[in-house]
């Protein structure tokens, strides 16, 4: 008898614990995740004020972390197979609370850009595109919706981080903000990940969700037809269609970091060399309502998303998706009205995570690796 054979397929009606698995990966992204990219536009304007830094050099982090999280992601594929996701799992979460204790301590920019580097080789690799090839490999049906869900967290946690961070900013500071999402990321993710994350099913004696009979019964109502040759990167390099996949989802990666990044300055105001520059003219609480608004929305669009891809293929979602972030980028144009940031909100919440659905359920391992290392990270919107 092998060793496959011995391995349990989950059965009908019960809880497949890949789904405890999916539930952790929810949860670090609800905290980890968006400690360092939903909430930071809330801190943007108080850093810049009382470091007395520029814009620029703030946006700065941004491109050293981005930079940084593309070479440190282009190793995670090959980190799941060396080391436990659950100790993986947990030196992520911990390394997040301490650079979050660490930016609440920060007087120069240099610190500042330190930070942004840690963030960088630890935090976005080992949250978005961690919890993404881990749920791959829990589920072979129902794939990209169970990474859909989990990824959802960030949509979770802005929503109900965002008004607790404003509220502490208001009441204690900046500096004070940042210990307290330091804490709560230890509180809520670390447990789960240290109880329920595995790299793998076999790990647990079991087979990925939609493996043998279940497989079998179920059919697969994507119309991309499935992946049975192994390509590796001696042919995908060489292909032109691959790397005109990869510059697109780039480029549309780096328009998506720019909407979080800037998001709120572009409802309100910003400061350049002491003078302040007004751009939407909304006021601070109303730009916050519209932000809550599209973190709430984020939840809806990515599980939408999720199964339209599992429905429809790559290539219907990834028009949607592109159709989408080309629209939020019209609408945003429109900063000084009520409707523009609130219909640029709602299309970029369908459009955010396009390019990271490609990366997370190709079936094909070296494309999935490649495209999620190079891709990943700036389609994914950078931490800064």
């Amino acid at each position: 008898m092998t060793d496959g054979s011995k391995r349990a397929a989950p059965r009908a009606g019960r809880f497949f614990y890949g789904w405890w698995v999916v539930i952790g990966g929810l949860l670090i992204m609800a905290t980890c995740y968006t400690a360092f990219v939903n909430c930071i536009p809330l801190f943007q304007t108080h850093i810049v004020r009382d470091l007395g830094i520029t814009v620029g050099q703030f946006n700065t982090g941004v491109s050293l972390c981005t930079v940084v999280a593309v070479f440190a992601s282009l190793v995670i594929g090959r980190l799941t197979d060396r080391y436990p996701a659950r100790a993986l799992g947990a030196f992520t979460i911990v390394t997040s609370a301490v650079a979050l204790v660490g930016l609440s301590l920060i007087q120069e920019v240099w610190q500042l850009y330190v930070l942004c580097i840690i963030a960088g080789m630890v935090v976005v690799a080992g949250t978005r595109l961690l919890v993404s090839v881990v749920i791959s490999n829990w589920f072979t049906l129902k794939r990209g919706l169970a990474v859909s869900i989990a990824l959802s967290g960030s949509g979770v946690g802005g929503v109900i981080l965002s008004p607790i961070t404003s509220a502490v900013i208001s009441s204690y500071g900046w500096r004070v903000a940042f210990v307290v999402l330091a804490a709560i990321c230890l509180a809520a993710a670390l447990p789960v990940t240290l109880a329920a994350f595995a790299t793998r099913p076999s790990d647990k004696g079991m087979l990925p969700y939609g493996a043998g009979a279940v497989e079998q019964a179920k059919a697969d109502l994507s119309p991309d037809a499935p992946v049975t040759v192994s390509v590796g990167w001696a042919v995908l390099r060489r292909n032109a269609g691959f790397w005109a996949l990869v510059f697109g989802f780039v480029m549309m990666g780096i328009a998506n970091g720019a909407f979080i990044t800037n998001a709120v300055a572009n409802m309100t105001s910003v400061t350049v060399n002491g003078a302040e520059v007004v751009t939407g003219g909304h006021s601070v609480m109303w730009a916050g309502a519209v932000w809550s608004f599209y973190l709430g929305l984020v939840i809806v669009a990515k599980v939408s998303l999720g199964a339209i891809y599992d429905r429809f293929g790559l290539k219907v979602g990834t028009a949607l998706g592109t159709i989408a972030s080309t629209a939020a980028a019209v609408f945003l144009c429109f900063a000084a009205t009520d409707w523009g940031p609130i219909l640029a909100c709602v299309c970029f919440a369908f459009a955010t995570f396009t390019a990271g659905f490609v990366s997370t359920i190709s079936r094909g391992r070296t494309l999935r690796e490649f495209v999620g290392g190079v891709v990943f990270v700036p389609a994914g919107n950078p931490v800064f």
